[in-house]
């Protein structure tokens, strides 16, 4: 079983274990304890509310558990600098768009996908059907999303 990634770090980084200086083009080994808990606090910096940055941070580490790996950690930076430009909200909030009695039609509001995804599958039973989804930007993974339902059946 995976226990953790080794990483290229190309400049300085800082997690919730201290100060991590590494030259340019060097590998570091950290346990996947340490990678989630320092994708949840680049998130909670940004403004992504606690709860959503904990899903985030098990997505992201999920996705490269299991090799998805452009999925992964790797995507972290490019929501850091979406979030900082203002491309994308730290909060996600739906808005359902299109309703039916089987089908509801949710925008994501340029909030995170993960977080989208989440919402919306916990809306969908109640629409006795599954429900289709407008992401922001581009939704990524939505594997372990749909996992975690199942495992409730």
């Amino acid at each position: 079983m995976l226990s953790g990634l080794w990483i290229l770090i190309s400049e300085r980084v800082t997690c919730s274990l201290g100060d991590l200086l590494v030259d340019t083009d060097k590998f570091a080994y950290l346990s996947l304890e340490t990678l989630e808990n320092f994708i949840y606090d680049v998130m909670v910096g940004v403004g992504v509310p606690k709860n959503d940055s904990r899903l985030v941070a098990d997505v992201l580490v999920a996705s490269d558990k299991r090799g998805i790996d452009s999925h992964g950690i790797a995507r972290l930076k490019m929501y850091y600098d979406r979030i900082k430009r203002g491309q994308q909200l730290p909060t996600t909030k739906l808005t359902i768009e299109r309703e039916t009695p089987a089908i509801a039609l949710i925008n994501a509001n340029n909030g995170m996908g993960q977080v989208a995804a989440k919402k919306a599958m916990e809306l969908a039973p109640s629409q006795g059907s599954v429900s289709c989804f407008r992401f922001p930007l581009r939704q990524g993974w939505i594997f372990h999303v749909t996992q975690s339902l199942f495992r409730e059946f």
